[in-house]
């Protein structure tokens, strides 16, 4: 009996020690906005999961990790399992760790407080990095262009980082050229500042909260001689302010059923040649300029209304250029012309109602078309060239002879003076000439993305690059080479590295990347170069795009 009572609490003992133990802590439990806190979870002797991520609204998990230990101590089994997560706050004032249940326990839930260093220090930026937005119009109509400025301050290196975009579901979000890099003066303190741009066009109208942009970095903290005197870093956190706008309508005083709101509109109509002959053909040109639209916004024209001439419509193309004060498109319509009687070519003038944002008031622009004179003789009408064919065919088998007959010398010049077998030649000589002059076309005035974003300009910037040893225009470069030749847009040389199967090329674009964040250095950029001529792209898989642009 003594023996049975003697097992039973042993077996009680071991079943207690065996009890699932679970703790959960902090690092700290104030901190500053742009910091970041470490959070432990460890389960003792309990039955984990497979996978954890614990449930948290007011912070963003920027690194985890988890690691498993199993030990035997004068014949105690005992085992656990624990996990360690980043945390970076999403905004001020006291945040909330929620408990965690696990193994059957249940932890207690955590506050962190959370302050601005702006708010410490009186409203003034005493913080070595932090980001500034502003936009050019807090109150735009629908489909208006809208300028986002980011601007980040920085007084400490960063090592490499990324920042988002203000993307929303109802705002098309274009970027505007290259990155600026300059220095300024902030509350006495002087800073680093690069700056970005974006073009933003909302689709509708109401209120619009544009999402506070995040910039994810690892700053450089000094040396440490046990690591053979690599870089201490850190993972920081910065976060810019959220946008509100507040998008207008298109007015009710607006005449014109296709709305097009721009900063500026111009049109232009010419012919080419400027000199007609009656047969020749000719192309009217139009060209729409706008100032602050995308290409789908400039409506196409209708077919202008002409007599005396055969009307071929060449249909229109659309292309955009991007620069530094925003996105500049163009439409070039275009109409092939056949005079068939001499005189005068007059067109009505063409109307395209538009609304001008910087005068708030409707305007019409007026594409005139100038008069062409048309020299020559009149040409007898068809209602096409095979038509005349068929029938000048078909009436002389009606009236032939059955007999062969020689024409008389002088049969030959009544037989040219014959209308219809002018035009007929006229027709066929007008159509050679057509089809040779589609063949010489002009490009349009401003190349479309593809065109600017082919692996072959790309090259050719990348070369111009090297040359000057030009670290910001060789990140663009190898940017539009690497979404060329992958057929996916890239927007960090991180990613474009991923791609690449070739180690060392992609640890050459690695070294690019960190150059893009030094201060001091000259980078050297013939090994790179030199890879991207002997790159072989393999077959491409389409793949999801990158949300974090890496900055430059």
């Amino acid at each position: 009996m003594v023996r049975l009572l003697i097992f039973v609490a042993a077996l009680f003992l071991h079943s207690v020690s065996l009890a699932a133990e679970l703790q959960v802590s902090v690092d700290r439990k104030s901190l500053f906005l742009d910091q970041t806190l470490v959070m432990s979870v460890v389960l003792r002797d309990g039955s984990a999961p497979a996978e954890f991520s614990p449930a948290l609204a007011d912070f963003d998990v920027l690194q985890r990790s988890s690691a498993n230990q199993v030990s035997l101590i004068n014949g105690a089994h005992s085992s656990s399992r624990s996990w360690e997560f980043v945390l970076a706050p999403k905004r001020e004032g006291v945040l909330s760790v929620p408990a965690i249940e696990m193994g059957g326990q249940r932890s207690k839930a955590l506050e962190i407080q959370v302050a601005s260093r702006a708010a410490s220090a009186g409203g003034q930026e005493q913080r070595p990095y932090f980001l500034r937005v502003e936009v050019s119009e807090a109150e735009p109509y629908v489909q208006q262009q809208i300028i986002y400025t980011m601007k980040l301050y920085q007084q400490q290196s960063i090592a490499d980082g990324s920042v988002t975009e203000p993307v929303h579901a109802d705002v098309q979000v274009e970027r505007l050229g290259l990155d600026r890099s300059y220095v300024e003066q902030v509350d006495g303190r002087e800073y680093s500042v690069l700056e970005r741009k974006y073009a933003l066009f909302p689709q509708r109208s109401g209120q619009i909260e544009l999402p506070a942009i995040t910039l994810r970095a690892r700053i450089i903290l000094g040396t440490r001689s046990n690591r053979f005197f690599a870089q201490d870093t850190q993972t920081v956190v910065v976060r810019g302010p959220a946008i509100s706008l507040n998008v207008l309508p298109a007015p009710d005083k607006y005449s014109a059923r296709w709305w097009l709101a721009a900063k500026a509109l111009s049109a232009t109509a010419v012919w080419q040649p400027e000199h007609a002959e009656v047969g020749e053909p000719l192309t009217l040109v139009m060209t729409i300029t706008a100032d602050g639209v995308l290409p789908a916004q400039i409506p196409e024209l209708p077919d202008p209304q002409i007599t005396g001439v055969r009307l071929y419509p060449d249909g229109s193309r659309a292309a955009k250029k991007a620069g530094a004060t925003g996105i500049v498109s163009q439409r070039v319509s275009r109409w092939t012309i056949i005079p068939t009687r001499p005189g005068n070519i007059t067109v009505e003038p063409f109307e395209l109602t538009w609304w001008n944002v910087q005068r708030a008031e409707e305007e019409v622009a007026i594409i005139a078309v100038p008069v062409l004179s048309v020299s020559g003789l009149a040409v007898t009408e068809q209602s096409s060239p095979a038509a005349t064919v068929e029938n000048t065919v078909a009436e002389e088998q009606l009236t032939a002879e059955p007999a062969l007959r020689v024409l008389p010398r002088e049969g030959i010049g009544i037989w040219l003076r014959d209308p219809r077998t002018i035009t007929v030649l006229i027709s066929i000589i007008a159509f050679a000439t057509l089809v040779i002059r589609r063949r010489r076309r002009r490009p349009l005035p401003l190349q479309t993305d593809e065109q600017l974003c082919s692996p072959d300009a790309a090259m050719v910037r990348l070369v111009e690059a090297v040359t000057r040893a030009d670290i910001k225009v060789a990140r663009e470069a190898m940017l539009d080479w690497g979404s060329g030749t992958f057929r996916r847009e890239l927007r960090s040389l991180p990613e474009l590295a991923n791609q690449l199967a070739d180690a060392e090329f992609a640890q050459l674009v690695s070294e690019l990347d960190i150059m893009c964040y030094r201060d001091k250095g000259r980078w050297y950029g013939e090994p790179l170069l030199e890879k991207v001529k002997a790159y072989k792209a393999p077959h491409i898989i389409s793949a999801s795009k990158e949300l974090l642009p890496a900055l430059s």
